[in-house]
């Protein structure tokens, strides 16, 4: 995971670079017009760095389960 968030700050990465988010969540967070790893980082910091926040948008976007949460919250925080 640290890998991820080391290189050139997310670029232009799809969403489903992060860690945890494969084609499932990644296709449910596309529908919510969040198509890019980037734009997760940034609900990230808009949350101002909230993990129960951050876990509990990934969820309601995505219908992410807890260990999916916890795993790409790790991998935006670096």
């Amino acid at each position: 995971m640290q890998t991820f968030i080391n290189e050139q700050v997310m670029g232009d990465k799809d969403v489903e670079a992060l860690p945890a988010i494969g084609k499932a969540l990644g296709t449910r967070l596309r529908e919510n017009n969040i198509e890019k790893a980037y734009q997760v980082l940034g609900m990230f910091l808009a949350l101002q760095c909230d993990d129960d926040a951050f876990k509990a948008w990934l969820k309601d976007k995505s219908n992410a389960n807890s260990k999916q949460q916890e795993d790409c919250m790790l991998g935006v925080k670096g």
